[in-house]
């Protein structure tokens, strides 16, 4: 299947993002008991990726990615993946990702769809558990290693908030919810452009805050789709 027939079967929502609603779903997110405890975890994450891609140290690279990835999806690994099978798919990965890196959503193009989801797809079985495929936790680690390229999501923001069943087809489900979130940057981009570096939504990246915009907005479970 291709991106295009993915595309057709499972059509784009209409729904679109302010950055007043951004900004009001983020207070929000930063008002929320629950969120506010997993949320704690993204910046060490953060920073001892950034550290170990400065100083070539797997050990802070691949430790940060692991940091976020059971602290966000704990129940899920009720069994540990294999954290040498993580580093050594990382590691086959990075020059593809270093690039990723060092550029921004808004820069994504068809060339990138083949790559995006070989990569994504290879990090989904690095890092599954037992049986279950991590598709969650894949999007998470992309994102922290290259936090202005790659969003993230769940089931729910998937699914429900952005038609990207990734069931059959998860590297091309995520290449569509990259290109979706796209024209969501693209609308925001001059507004949040706009904003002076102080201002408090900018101590995250932009795809940062788009995730806690979408993890507000996601219907509760007894509401979502089967």
């Amino acid at each position: 299947m291709t991106i295009s027939e993915y595309e057709l079967i499972n059509p784009e929502p209409a729904t679109q993002i302010t950055l007043q609603a951004l900004e009001e779903e983020c207070q929000a997110y930063q008002e929320d008991d629950a969120s506010t405890a997993y949320d704690a975890y993204y910046a060490p994450a953060s920073r001892l990726v950034f550290y170990g891609a400065q100083h070539d140290l797997w050990d802070s690279i691949c430790g940060g990615v692991c940091l976020l990835v059971y602290a966000w999806n704990a129940p899920f690994y009720r069994s540990p993946f294999s954290y040498t099978s993580f580093e050594a798919n990382l590691r086959t990965e990075w020059n593809t990702l270093i690039e990723f890196r060092l550029r921004p959503l808004v820069s994504l193009n068809s060339d990138d769809h083949q790559h995006i989801q070989r990569v994504f797809e290879s990090l989904t079985i690095a890092l599954s558990s037992g049986g279950r495929r991590a598709q969650v936790s894949a999007a998470k680690a992309l994102h922290i290693v290259a936090p202005t390229f790659f969003p993230m999501w769940d089931h729910a923001i998937a699914y429900d908030g952005y038609n990207c069943p990734y069931g059959k087809e998860p590297g091309l489900a995520y290449v569509a919810f990259c290109r979706r979130i796209q024209i969501r940057v693209r609308s925001l981009q001059a507004d949040w452009d706009s904003l002076p570096n102080t201002h408090w939504l900018r101590a995250k990246p932009l795809l940062k805050r788009i995730d806690e915009f979408n993890f507000m907005r996601k219907p509760p479970r007894t509401e979502r789709k089967k």
